[in-house]
């Protein structure tokens, strides 16, 4: 067994047994995570093969009560059509060519905060996140 496979307090199966035998589950939207997320120039190809090859499964879809993820990509023409000017989401309101969604279980939004927060150390620690990207 390796330190990566190596049972750490807490992740034994039976935690995870009980874990999924308490609380909401099901697949009832609670709340939404949304990205709009615009790669430097010139690092798109770069960017797409991290999101698609790893960050999608690993940052977002292998989560407990993270059910469903959509990806879109918005062509220029179509961020041009985007409305009000002056955005509380984006500034300017065109930013932001790949724009994401997930799900997350109702009644579960902090059980999953709390895991984002751990799994992005993680993916950060490790090197895979990547950053020549903005997001809004």
């Amino acid at each position: 067994m390796t330190e990566e496979t190596a049972p750490t307090a807490g992740t034994s199966p039976e935690a995870y047994a009980e874990l999924a035998a308490v609380g909401p589950y099901g697949v009832r939207p609670g709340h939404a995570l949304i990205t709009m997320v615009e790669p430097h120039p010139g690092h798109e190809h770069a960017y797409n093969r991290w999101y698609e090859d790893d960050h999608y499964t690993a940052g977002a879809m292998a989560m407990p009560w993270m059910y469903a993820g959509r990806r879109w990509v918005a062509t220029r023409e179509l961020q041009l059509l985007r409305y009000p000017e002056k955005s509380a989401v984006a500034q300017p309101v065109t930013a932001g060519a790949y724009i994401s969604t997930y799900w997350i279980t109702d009644g579960r939004y902090d059980e999953h905060m709390k895991w984002t927060v751990g799994i992005n150390k993680r993916l950060n620690r490790d090197g895979r996140v990547a950053r020549r990207r903005r997001w809004w």
